[in-house]
């Protein structure tokens, strides 16, 4: 994790050859006991872009399972481990 701002947002960064990615976790509060949550992924460098296009449905996949957990776990429907 490289930035985290309780209650706001968090950063994870991981690198390789040729690559740099980026996600980023932000929360919003809406009131109400209500949140919204906006995942963003960014991949950089020679390699990276390469990946963004060839492996955006993958990227995507991993996107909706992470915040299906999220909204999973908020709802009360995970149990905590």
């Amino acid at each position: 994790m490289t930035e985290f701002e309780p209650s706001r947002s968090f950063t994870w960064v991981a690198t390789g050859p040729g690559v740099r990615i980026t996600a980023r976790h932000l929360l919003e509060q809406l009131g109400t006991g209500r949140t919204r949550v906006t995942l963003a992924v960014e991949q950089a460098g020679p390699v990276g872009a390469v990946m963004g296009r060839f492996h955006r449905r993958l990227t995507d996949r991993y996107l909706t399972a992470e915040a299906e957990g999220i909204t999973a776990r908020s709802e009360g429907r995970v149990s905590s481990r």
